[in-house]
């Protein structure tokens, strides 16, 4: 367990007041997966805990808590609702993102509120051009955007053809000019998300100050680095965003063991006790390793130039977390018996949510054991070589 005196007074108060409103937050988790989306009370009292402020930048009212606090505070709201986590988790995320933009973009979306909430579809595979005077025209359809119903900013990601090289980049624009297609979110699981379609349908033009590349994301050359000069906006990209998602699925680990708990309080019989005791090392084990990874991250960003394996190390350990975070569900699911099949039942909610998550490319076990695999045997190789 996480003695959280290290991580300061100020995450401190904001962990005092997400444990404030978990209760109301749990009594809304079933609602939430019925709407499709959480409520806006919900939203806006998110934003009140200042859980989605951890990763901002100090310039604009931001805690600059580091990757440790963010992953511990979204899993204390995952202990409550996923969906809540989730949304909150991918808002602070943005929000992490953000600090990567020149600093007029920054000004732009924080400087009248900076409690403001970010959602986005970064994934940069959709065509975009430049006009004449050289602003991005962006104009689709963005799948899996979390928290879209109740976000004030969209990002969007695309492939800009504007020279010879297309470039990956992500585009900032206000919510106001697209569309949310409620339609496009029917799911099975972590469906409190509202991770709807936006729909842009005639082109918006994004100056080319609110977006940036992908590549030099990796190379740590954003505009935003020029001005936020904190550790955390130097830790790797691509690990960053897969990070900053596990936190919920291991909080709904340990509120699924405490369900439990509460479910067997009453009953005697064979088995009880081991299933707690399994299911809560698990759940133990997989807060562990997601910690872990979300130093090193934060450690990353210190260092000068990361190598391949250090960043892969972070998401092997990422999707680990959540694979652990699942298989602590699954001890108690199976044994909850017929009363947990409800939907209103919480824990087979965390089943399918947590589940649900590990279909998430970037928290998903193939790819990250795989990139990580190659990467150590690329390094063997290459000191093999003569």
């Amino acid at each position: 367990m996480l003695n959280e005196d290290v991580l300061g007074s100020d995450v401190g108060k904001v962990l005092e007041n997400i444990r404030a409103v978990t209760p109301a937050w749990r009594d809304r988790a079933h609602a939430a997966e019925v709407a499709g989306a959480i409520a806006p009370e919900t939203a806006d009292e998110v934003s009140a805990t200042g859980a989605i402020q951890l990763l901002q930048p100090a310039n604009f009212g931001g805690l600059e808590a580091g990757m440790v606090a963010h992953s511990y505070a979204m899993s204390v709201i995952g202990e409550a609702c996923m969906s809540t986590a989730w949304c909150a988790g991918v808002w602070g995320a943005h929000n992490w993102m953000l600090a990567h933009f020149a600093e007029s973009s920054q000004a732009t979306i924080w400087g009248a509120d900076p409690t403001v909430r970010t959602s986005a579809s970064i994934l940069p595979t959709t065509p975009m051009q430049t006009d004449e005077e050289g602003n991005v025209l962006v104009k689709g359809r963005f799948n899996f955007t979390s928290g879209c119903d109740h976000a004030h900013w969209f990002g969007a990601g695309g492939l800009l053809h504007a020279a010879s090289t297309p470039n990956p980049i992500i585009t900032m624009f206000p919510a106001e000019h697209s569309l949310i297609d409620h339609s496009s979110w029917d799911v099975a699981g972590l469906a409190g998300t509202g991770s709807k379609d936006v729909v842009v349908d005639e082109p918006i033009v994004v100056p080319m100050e609110m977006t940036i590349s992908y590549i030099d994301t990796l190379t740590r050359s954003t505009p935003g680095l020029v001005v936020n000069s904190s550790s955390i906006y130097r830790s790797p990209f691509r690990p960053a965003a897969a990070l900053v998602l596990a936190g919920p699925a291991v909080g709904a680990a340990r509120g699924a063991v405490a369900r439990f708990v509460e479910m067997s309080a009453s009953k005697t019989g064979p088995g009880i006790g081991a299933r707690i005791a399994s299911a809560s090392s698990l759940a133990d084990a997989a807060e562990t390793v997601l910690l872990h990874a979300a130093a090193d991250l934060d450690y990353l960003g210190t260092v000068d130039a990361p190598t391949r394996v250090q960043a892969a190390r972070i998401y092997r350990d990422t999707a680990q977390a959540v694979r652990l975070a699942a298989a602590a569900v699954d001890v108690v699911f199976e044994a909850a018996g017929g009363a947990a099949l409800r939907r209103s039942e919480p824990i087979q909610r965390a089943w399918r949510d947590v589940t649900a998550s590990r279909n998430h490319r970037v928290l998903s076990w193939d790819p990250a054991a795989d990139e990580f695999g190659s990467a150590v045997l690329e390094m063997y190789r290459t000191q093999s070589t003569p």
